[in-house]
């Protein structure tokens, strides 16, 4: 999947690299996919949705939420809209079997900020 750039509510631009997602295709469904949405059914039902689920939660947050305090629910509050639009949109044709995200590519100021942060707390320990 390509990359997918968001900003965070507090207007910090990011960009996820290396999304993955398996998925599964209903083998009677595929005929009535493939005229409801196309040959590339997958990306208008899967991978447009994850870009856009992706760039709405990230709106919502700020870079600490979505980088660090929240990075571990992104992929099932994206996965879980994603499927629920599934199920409506492609009548349940199309399953995600894994969703992967990787965290993002942050502005090179801030994760040196993080760093200095990190490693004034190890030295404290």
């Amino acid at each position: 999947m390509s990359s997918v750039e968001a900003i965070t509510k507090d207007g910090i631009s990011i960009t996820f690299q290396g999304i993955s997602v398996l998925s599964r295709t209903t083998q009677s469904k595929v005929i009535s996919l493939i005229k409801k949405f196309g040959q590339d059914f997958k990306k208008v039902l899967i991978y447009d949705r994850i870009k856009e689920d992706l760039r709405i939660f990230c709106a919502s947050k700020t870079i600490d939420e979505v980088y660090n305090e929240q990075f571990l629910e992104i992929v099932e509050a994206v996965k879980n809209d994603v499927e629920a639009q599934i199920k409506t949109l492609g009548e349940g044709g199309v399953a995600i079997l894994n969703l992967v995200i990787s965290k993002p590519d942050i502005p090179q100021d801030i994760a040196q900020n993080y760093k200095q942060v990190k490693v004034q707390w190890t030295e404290q320990l």
